[in-house]
């Protein structure tokens, strides 16, 4: 019998191990193919082996309609798509709305992301919410876009306070009172906003009264006989500066910019430190605990040091810059997905320095400095700013700008086909978009300088209001009459 037949035996045994082989050597290769193709791999006939990418895709409004390389798909906003590697066109769409359109390229197997797409009315109803006598002299609006505080008549001690949450309600009536806001000869001079700070209830202002004597104030919204006159509180000289330390109402740096000296100080029993710096030019602070500055301390002739305190005692270089002839210095620091990006430059230097987490590449309290990633060029820089997500850093001089993406590493360069002035600055209007006043209108563009929008008249002066969900805008605008219209726009409609 064939079980009792040793080479029958052993010829049976072989089978079963090619067998098992053959099928270890299918079941691998299945696994490959499966693991490839999760990888986005495939096999074109034309091509050959080719990779897929994925694209996530939203927009506000939400369901938009979607075209991609001119082939209108099923799918709408909010949608994950596969799309092959190279360069796409997408479109996105929706009735009484204006078209979004966006060049990208991808890489076999990367991820992309568009999930900030906003699209704005074909025609953006209007109203006006209220007539006012004339032009504010100033206008301010909470970081939190709540609150938008404006001074009606210049001076004048009366400021008007609108709710955005209760647009339509009539606007409060702040009075700073006389201790606070002092008088001279009749006059209360001339006051401007600064900022506010992070609980969104006080506003720094300063007052320059007629004989060129200085007031800073920190105005209570909820309450003006709470409000605080640094200058007397602090027992200021008319020299300091004073800027809020880490947004906090209570808390603040003073600088006085003839002897670069920079103080810490607080209104909790009115202490103002000792020197905390000397030979300050120029600083931009970070949070409670880290001062990046300028100085020509220990610099050479042509060049301007660059220091990042921190702990208010450990001190760190990064490599200099070249020296600004009128102590213009672009500086600036914030934090995005955990990397701290700091960035330097000047009207007088056609490139802006990028340095990332440069206190980790220098050790504090040596003379090692830290190196620049990368420059951006560009001629005559005016501004330099972070997004609201502080992923992307703008340089602007005039219609011209670069911005970085620290997100994809990557930067943009374009020219906006815009009458825009070299000293206006445009702002972000939130973590993907920017502002700015061109022949009397707001417009706003994307951060790559796509999607440019032409979207309601304002008067010059003032710029674009937003509510915090981005539903109206608000703008001052003439009437016939000479009076100012406070308009707003609607811009997601119902």
């Amino acid at each position: 019998m064939e079980f009792l037949d040793p080479a029958a035996k052993k010829a049976r045994t072989i089978r079963l191990f090619i067998g098992y082989a053959l099928l270890a050597v299918v079941v691998a290769l299945a696994t490959t193919i499966l693991v490839y193709q999760a990888q986005g791999f495939g096999y074109d006939r034309q091509k050959g082996v080719t990779r897929s990418s994925l694209l996530f895709i939203d927009a506000k409004p939400e369901a938009a309609s979607i075209v991609l390389d001119g082939r209108q798909l099923s799918d709408k906003t909010d949608a994950r798509i596969t799309i092959a590697e190279g360069s796409h066109t997408v479109k996105l769409s929706i009735d009484k709305y204006r078209d979004w359109v966006k060049q990208f390229t991808v890489t076999g197997g990367e991820v992309k992301y568009l999930l900030y797409p906003r699209l704005f009315p074909k025609e953006i109803p209007l109203a006006v919410t209220r007539v006012l006598p004339g032009a504010p002299a100033w206008v301010s609006q909470s970081t939190d876009k709540h609150w938008l505080v404006y001074q009606q008549v210049a001076n004048s001690a009366v400021l008007t306070l609108v709710d955005f949450q209760k647009p339509s309600e009539e606007p409060k009536v702040l009075t700073l009172p006389n201790a606070v806001l002092p008088v001279e000869n009749g006059s209360y001079g001339v006051i401007k906003p600064l900022e506010w700070s992070d609980d969104n209830k006080h506003l720094l202002i300063i007052q320059t009264l007629p004989s060129g004597a200085v007031n800073y104030v920190i105005v209570n919204r909820e309450n003006t006989d709470e409000s605080t006159n640094l200058t007397t509180a602090l027992k200021l000289t008319n020299d300091q500066q004073v800027t809020l330390r880490d947004k906090k109402f209570d808390k603040f740096y003073v600088f006085a910019p003839a002897k670069g000296e920079l103080r810490t100080a607080t209104t909790k029993g009115n202490v103002v430190s000792a020197p905390v710096l000397t030979g300050v030019v120029a600083f931009k602070p970070h949070g409670d605990d880290i001062i990046y500055y300028v100085t020509y301390d220990g610099a050479k002739a042509t060049e301007a040091n660059l220091v990042v305190l921190t702990d208010l005692k450990n001190k760190t270089n990064l490599k200099p810059i070249t020296r600004d002839a009128a102590n213009k210095y672009l500086i600036d620091v914030a934090k995005f997905d955990g990397d701290w990006i700091y960035v330097a430059g000047s009207p007088s230097n056609e490139v802006v320095k990028v340095y990332k987490n440069p206190l980790a590449r220098a050790k504090a309290n040596t003379a090692a400095q830290a190196l620049p990633q990368f420059s951006m060029r560009i001629k005559d820089a005016q501004f330099v700013s972070f997004s609201a997500n502080t992923r992307f850093v703008a340089v602007q001089s005039g219609k011209q700008f670069v911005v970085y993406d620290a997100e994809d590493d990557r930067t943009y360069r374009y020219e906006m086909q815009l009458n825009i002035g070299k000293e206006q600055q445009a702002e972000w209007m939130d973590g993907h978009r920017l502002t700015v006043k061109s022949d009397g209108r707001i417009y706003v563009f994307d951060f790559d300088g796509m999607n440019a929008q032409n979207l309601v008249a304002t008067k010059p002066e003032f710029g674009a209001y937003f509510d915090k969900d981005y539903k109206f805008l608000y703008t001052f605008v003439p009437q016939a009459d000479g009076k100012v219209g406070f308009q707003n726009a609607k811009i997601i409609l119902n």
